[in-house]
């Protein structure tokens, strides 16, 4: 909302000012590199993240395409989503409200993106093929062997890949999302 800061997704660095939306959609790589306030030395944002089971029908709207641009400058848009947010995606609010709250914002940021043809390609999408399978068997006993054979990648792959992007090995990443969960 004011100042600004630099966000790096999946290798590509963005700015934001002002009033503008940065959506990172699920399993994109990011990491936010500097702040920077505004002339009156304030800086002002608000990062909202939607849990990935309120996001299913966001990956419909997408239709098998990825986010061409995830920084959408709108003040018009942000005070809306804003609004949104602070009225319907509180802890006060019941799950079943949160959750249509969730799919409204998505659905308004879907209309508002810029979007390409086809899914991440390289070892992006294969990272984001691992966290899903992560994420929808973290509860059962899951291994690296596993998740290569389902992929069909080398065990060693599946490990150096993941690695290099997420900065931790598998078994330690399914330890904290088993951690999270209780």
């Amino acid at each position: 909302k004011r100042g600004s800061y630099e966000i790096l997704i999946n290798g590509r660095m963005y700015k934001s000012e002002g009033d503008s939306v940065i959506v990172i959609d699920s399993f994109d790589l990011h990491e936010y590199i500097r702040r920077d306030p505004d002339a009156s030395g304030k800086l002002e944002n608000e990062i909202l993240v939607i849990p990935y089971d309120y996001v299913r029908d966001f990956q419909y709207l997408k239709k098998g395409r990825s986010i061409a641009v995830p920084m959408i400058r709108d003040g018009v848009l942000t005070e809306r989503l804003m609004a949104l947010t602070k009225q319907y995606l509180s802890p006060k609010e019941s799950k079943a409200v949160r959750k249509s709250a969730a799919q409204l914002l998505l659905s308004m940021l879907a209309e508002q993106l810029q979007w390409t043809q086809g899914p991440a390609k390289g070892e992006v999408e294969l990272v984001r093929q691992i966290l899903s399978y992560i994420h929808e068997n973290y509860q059962k006993g899951i291994h690296r062997s596993d998740i290569a054979r389902v992929l069909g990648y080398a065990e060693a792959h599946i490990s150096r890949v993941f690695h290099s992007y997420l900065s931790m090995g598998i078994p330690e990443y399914v330890g904290r999302l088993r951690l999270d969960h209780v």
